[in-house]
């Protein structure tokens, strides 16, 4: 697989470009990519610790496969997922506002979720929001990854993010925080519990869960906005 390749395919996901975990994996992919025999690439794990002895989880593996099967097969409809979509939207549009009335005079604009609407087409559900003109930019991703970091966008997208943290009880975040400007759209939750008590994903299957919330915790460092808000600083383990 030629370099350029490489770069192209991770880039589809990501419109402002890798960030440096990215960046970090692509040196590794290039230096331990190899074509089997049946003509499929196998590439190393990025482990930070490339020594690491991994313990046989098969058994635990297939106990979540069998459990994932039946949450898909429990929340299978399009109607109940198009609903979940309106519903999450209205929470992260109240925590929007929110997020803005709290924020002082000095931070400036906040970000503003359109409504979704819950309608149907052709006899299918779909869901209706206004369009967004002009150039759309991901500020972090659905799993906690942060990009354009250093604008004032992102920062403000990541203290966004903390405060979604913070003001939830450390049970939820706000992620995939991407749209024009202020104007942002199609987010995530991260919740810390992933089950409701009917064995079905809480909010809606792009819910990674722990997973994106240490990753967000892991990349943030609190900038200015965060001390406008007054949040309480992530602590690094590096940083004891």
């Amino acid at each position: 697989m030629h370099n350029d390749a490489e770069v192209k395919v991770f880039e589809q996901d990501f419109r402002r470009g890798l960030s440096k975990e990215d960046r970090k994996f692509l040196v590794t992919a290039r230096n331990g990519i190899m074509q089997l025999e049946n003509s499929h690439y196998e590439l190393p794990l990025p482990l930070k610790n490339p020594n690491v002895q991994l313990p046989n989880n098969q058994d635990l593996v297939l106990r979540r496969l069998l459990k994932l099967k039946r949450r898909f097969l429990a929340d299978k409809s399009i109607e109940n997922h198009t609903r979940k979509m309106v519903q999450m939207n209205s929470l992260e549009r109240n925590l929007a506002v929110k997020f803005g009335l709290d924020a002082p005079a000095e931070f400036g604009q906040t970000f503003s979720y359109p409504k979704v609407y819950l309608g149907k087409l052709n006899g299918e559900f779909v869901t209706l929001e206004s369009y967004l003109n002009g150039t759309f930019q991901k500020y972090i991703n659905n799993t906690g990854n942060i990009f354009g970091e250093g604008s004032e966008l992102s920062m403000k997208a990541e203290s966004f993010v903390h405060y979604s943290y913070v003001t939830s009880a450390k049970q939820l975040t706000i992620v995939d925080i991407q749209g024009v400007n202020y104007a942002v759209c199609d987010p995530e939750i991260a919740s810390s519990t992933l089950m409701a008590r009917d064995d079905t994903i809480l909010f809606r299957s792009g819910n990674l869960s722990t997973t994106a919330i240490e990753e967000f915790l892991s990349k943030h460092t609190c900038n200015k906005y965060c001390l406008l808000l007054k949040l309480d600083q992530v602590v690094h383990e590096e940083d004891n």
